[in-house]
């Protein structure tokens, strides 16, 4: 009876164990993907959840426009005009989703971008940073 005992409580730790393992996805990165993506990387790439929640986090800035006009490369900024959501969102970084816009990322540069209809720029981060941020686990 001991056996059984402690053959079960060692496989209730295991699985706590395991199940702390798995990440959950960010609501903007589900938003974006879906419940069904979301579930196949739970079970075989953990790591695309990882990269993505460090995404539609790290992967922008929005700058007042009176700031952005004082960086370097904000005078070659594109205009944008996000979704509704997404410009509602502005007040609320954790409620906007870089993935929903569609902007291209560079490889090495920034990229700048005025919010049409807004006080705002947005600036990307090139993928060579937001990789090596990613990596660094920062």
């Amino acid at each position: 009876m001991n056996k059984f005992f402690f053959s079960l409580l060692a496989l209730l730790l295991t699985v706590t164990a395991f199940s702390q393992d798995k990440p959950l996805a960010d609501h903007r990165v589900s938003d974006f993907f879906g419940p069904e993506k979301i579930r196949i990387w739970e079970k075989q790439s953990p790591d695309s959840i990882k990269y993505y929640n460090f995404l539609v986090t790290h992967s922008f800035e929005i700058w007042k426009a009176e700031n952005a006009a004082l960086q370097n490369g904000s005078e070659n900024a594109a205009n944008v005009k996000l979704s509704e959501k997404n410009t509602e969102a502005l007040d609320n970084l954790t409620n906007f989703n870089i993935l929903e816009t569609g902007l291209p990322f560079s490889k090495n540069e920034a990229q700048w971008f005025i919010i049409e209809g807004t006080d705002y720029y947005l600036m990307l981060h090139p993928i060579s940073y937001i990789e090596n941020k990613f990596k660094a686990g920062k």
